[in-house]
């Protein structure tokens, strides 16, 4: 026997709430995605795992985890075509200033360090805007890619507690570096020049700078040196390992005293003995008692036996 279930038409014409596009631990349920990602109620977002939300066209990469621009894309973000999907832009030229002075984006700021990275981002940065941050050094295969992981790992670091919540989500990488872009948008560099990192002219000082570029993304930590310039010795692991084996007395050296008191005339008691020995119980088996399991061994006077309490 079948059960229809009627229902109201006044329940029945009421139309169905659309589906939510996407729910996610990070948003709420009372606000459309729009509102969501652009309102003022939530300064920072992000879409997918790697914590960016990409509001301008950009593709993978199969060296790290962040997105790739190609040249024609930062032109038109520089036009103005995306700045509804932004409130701010910044163009990170990461080469050496030499480099920098030689011929940059228009607009770009020159960062070749890793202090005056932190210095500029994390001091005194805005987290209510929404900023694309594109870096870029001459290839974008070693500097510019490491300035933007380094930054990527402090803003997780910022954020450990609200994970994977980003001052910066969006940031990119200027696929082919300023050698590509020179060559696609001459117009936009200023000036309209190009001088490589290898320049005849500036030999020593790139030699220098590219030495404590790596220095300062070096994971190996250096040790630290005393004045004369040797490597400082640690003195606690020193006093560690030159510290002699401490040699442990065995059970005989310990009793060794309570066996000479038992020999002497006056026998002490046995709690002066053995102190320690408070969850034994102690037997002592009466005078001339003769022990039939065993022919050869006889009890002395004041013969004592141990026995471990059960």
């Amino acid at each position: 026997m079948s059960t229809n279930i009627c229902r109201s038409a006044e329940v029945s014409d009421m139309p169905l709430p659309p589906l939510p596009y996407k729910l996610r631990k990070t948003q709420s349920m009372c606000l459309s995605r729009d509102e969501f990602l652009f309102s003022d109620a939530c300064k920072r977002t992000t879409l997918d795992v790697h914590g960016q939300s990409n509001s301008i066209p950009c593709y993978n990469s199969k060296e790290d985890s962040l997105k790739r621009v190609c040249p024609e894309t930062l032109q038109r973000v520089l036009s103005g075509e995306f700045k509804h999907a932004y409130d701010n832009v910044i163009v990170v030229d990461c080469r050496f200033p030499y480099e920098y002075s030689g011929g940059h984006i228009k607009g770009a700021i020159n960062l070749s360090s890793k202090d005056e990275l932190e210095k500029y981002f994390l001091k005194n940065f805005e987290s209510s805007k929404r900023t694309v941050i594109v870096f870029h050094c001459e290839y974008s295969s070693q500097r510019g890619p490491r300035m933007a992981l380094h930054l990527r790992s402090r803003d997780r670091e910022l954020n450990a507690m609200e994970y994977p919540n980003l001052y910066f989500p969006e940031l990119y990488i200027l696929d082919g570096g300023y050698r590509n872009f020179y060559s696609h948008a001459k117009q936009l560099c200023i000036p309209q020049s190009y001088i490589e990192m290898n320049d005849e002219l500036y030999l020593i000082e790139c030699k220098s700078r590219m030495m404590h570029f790596k220095e300062s993304f070096s994971s190996r930590r250096s040790k630290p040196k005393s004045s004369n310039g040797s490597c400082h010795k640690y003195t606690e692991s020193k006093s560690l390992l030159n510290r002699a084996p401490v040699r442990r007395a065995s059970l005989l050296t310990r009793l060794r005293p309570s066996m000479s008191m038992m020999q002497s005339s006056s026998p002490p008691s046995l709690i002066q003995l053995f102190p320690h020995s408070s969850r034994s119980r102690i037997v002592t088996e009466p005078e001339n008692t003769l022990t039939t399991s065993s022919p050869v061994a006889r009890p002395t006077q004041n013969s004592v036996y141990f026995t471990p309490l059960m």
